[in-house]
């Protein structure tokens, strides 16, 4: 009987193929290898942005594929297909993924808006556009990208299994949604309006909330070498304790005291960045403020908060030598958490990161990079957890 369904199937699947389907599109492809040398103090770990412990190793980062192609003369699609290590939740999966996979329509009421519909990149923050090998100067994104939170039933904020891992915006850096975008009377102020699933720490392909999220954006182009803007996001990171179907399941761990929200559990992101390119010196800035509500928090206090801010300089020497260098801060509020300890203390750890690096192009296609990170973590001498991370690369277009 298997031998008869295996045959069946490949039938069909030959009728499909030889079908065909008449098609204008033209599909275009490329594709980005990157190859890593990392190499750790014990206590680096993956929860604090890199992937081991102490040990040197190799890996490949990151290897991916890109499409896309004209639908019509105002229609197009893309999409991204990726095998990344550095953003796995379990390090050592490798199965490549649907990254982004959207359908953009151009020009519509009367040629002052644009439509993308899809999974795409997120447009709350801006190292979106720098995350790729050959575009980041350095080797890891900022904190407020990699950081992995505190904000898990292990920290006692949180009783919910399935919540874990969160960055203030995650590492993966998409939406799955309706975005409009475009310019606002031939002015330099461009806009991004999303209506999408999920908190960008938790962005999930469905939406596993009661209610939509929506994100802001606005652009200001100065000239073609700066631009500066704001963003607002807000959506649920985590679903009503009520709508659990088992409150007795491994998913339901730890205390349950505070308030229990009816609809959702919110992630309120506001941002602003600064990007300006001089002569030689290419300089981007973020500041980052990240609140979400907490189930197992008072009700007069139910938020924490976590705020973040980077400077990233990068110096041409010539076309195909550079230096760059990042100064990135993490800082957690400082309240009575009732839940952990009656005495004030950070719910998490404030985190400061100097990252350091050189890059050269061995040819329009490759680049071969070399960085040192420091990270130094604010917690008490007796529990030290500061390291750092000296890091090697080469990436390849194809």
């Amino acid at each position: 009987m298997k031998i008869y369904n295996s045959i069946t199937n490949a039938i069909l699947t030959a009728l499909l193929l030889s079908i065909g389907r008449e098609t204008h599109s033209k599909v275009n492809t490329s594709g980005l290898f990157d190859f890593r040398y990392q190499d750790a103090e014990m206590r680096a770990s993956y929860a604090t942005g890199t992937q081991h412990t102490a040990s040197p190793n190799f890996t490949v980062g990151q290897m991916t594929l890109f499409l896309d192609g004209s639908v019509s003369e105002d229609m197009f699609y893309s999409g991204e297909i990726q095998a990344d290590l550095f953003s796995n939740q379990v390090p050592q999966e490798h199965n490549f993924k649907l990254r982004t996979g959207s359908v953009t329509i151009l020009g519509l009421g009367n040629q002052i808006m644009n439509l993308e519909v899809g999974r795409f990149n997120t447009v709350q923050g801006t190292f979106v556009e720098r995350r790729l090998g050959l575009d980041n100067p350095l080797m890891d994104a900022p904190l407020a990208y990699s950081y992995r939170v505190n904000l898990d039933p292990d920290g006692g904020f949180v009783p919910n299994g399935e919540v874990r891992n969160l960055s203030i915006i995650d590492k993966q850096m998409v939406q799955t949604g309706m975005r409009l975008f475009g310019n606002v009377s031939n002015t330099k102020l461009d806009y991004d309006l999303v209506i999408h699933n999920n908190a960008i720490s938790n962005p999930k392909a469905t939406n596993t909330n009661n209610t939509m999220g929506n994100t802001v954006k606005l652009t200001w182009r100065g000239d073609s070498d700066s631009r500066m803007g704001i963003s607002f996001s807000q959506a649920g990171y985590m679903d009503s304790l009520n709508n659990l179907q088992d409150p007795t399941s491994a998913a339901f761990r730890g205390p349950r005291i505070g308030r229990n929200s009816e609809a959702e559990y919110k992630q309120t992101v506001f941002s602003a960045f600064l990007d300006q390119r001089w002569h030689r010196f290419d300089f981007h800035s973020e500041f980052i403020d990240s609140t979400w509500e907490a189930p197992n928090l008072a009700r007069n206090r139910n938020e924490l908060s976590a705020t973040n801010y980077y400077a990233e300089l990068k110096y041409s020497f010539t076309k195909t030598l550079f230096a760059a260098g990042r100064y990135d801060v993490l800082d957690f509020d400082n309240r009575t958490y009732q839940t952990i300890n009656v005495t004030p203390r950070s719910w998490d750890f404030d985190v400061n990161r100097t990252e350091l690096g050189m890059g050269t192009y061995l040819n329009p296609n490759a680049l071969a990079k070399v960085s040192y990170q420091i990270n130094s973590v604010d917690t008490p001498v007796a529990i030290p957890r500061d390291y750092n991370v000296i890091s090697g690369s080469l990436t390849v277009a194809f």
